[in-house]
C-alpha cells in the first residue's frame, strides 16, 4: 500500500466577513446622521448630550476632539450598554424637538438596527 502523507494547506487568510462590514457600515451611516443634528455638531452640543446620558455611559466614553470620532465613541458605547442606544435618541429628541434631522434619524435607525 502506498500511503501519501498528507500536506496540510497553509492557512488562508481569515478574509473580512460581510457581517463585520456591514456592523461597521451601519454604525458610520448612524454617526454620519447624528452629526447633522445640531447637538452633535458642537464640542458643547456633545457634552449637554453625553452629560444626559447618565454617569453609567457618560463617565466611560472616550472623547475625542475630532467631531466624527467623538460621534463614533459616544455611538459605540451607547451600542455596549441595555438602553444605551435608547437613552442617546430620547436625550437628542428632547435637545431637537421633532424635526426633519430627528426623523431622518429615526429613519435611519429602523433600517441599519439589526445590522448594529
Amino acid at each position: 500500500m502506498n500511503e501519501q502523507a498528507a500536506v496540510e494547506a497553509p492557512p488562508a487568510e481569515t478574509p473580512v466577513g460581510p457581517f463585520e462590514l456591514t456592523r461597521l457600515e451601519a454604525l458610520f451611516e448612524l454617526v454620519d446622521v447624528l452629526l447633522k443634528l445640531p447637538p452633535m455638531a458642537t464640542e458643547r452640543g456633545r457634552e449637554q448630550i453625553v452629560g444626559a446620558l447618565g454617569p453609567d455611559i457618560s463617565t466611560v466614553i472616550p472623547r475625542s476632539t475630532d467631531a466624527r470620532s467623538d460621534v463614533y465613541q459616544i455611538t459605540r458605547t451607547c451600542l455596549d450598554y441595555p438602553g444605551g442606544l435608547q437613552r442617546l435618541v430620547t436625550s437628542l429628541r428632547l435637545f431637537v424637538g421633532d424635526s426633519l434631522a430627528m426623523n431622518h434619524l429615526e429613519q435611519t435607525l429602523s433600517r441599519v438596527l439589526r445590522h448594529l
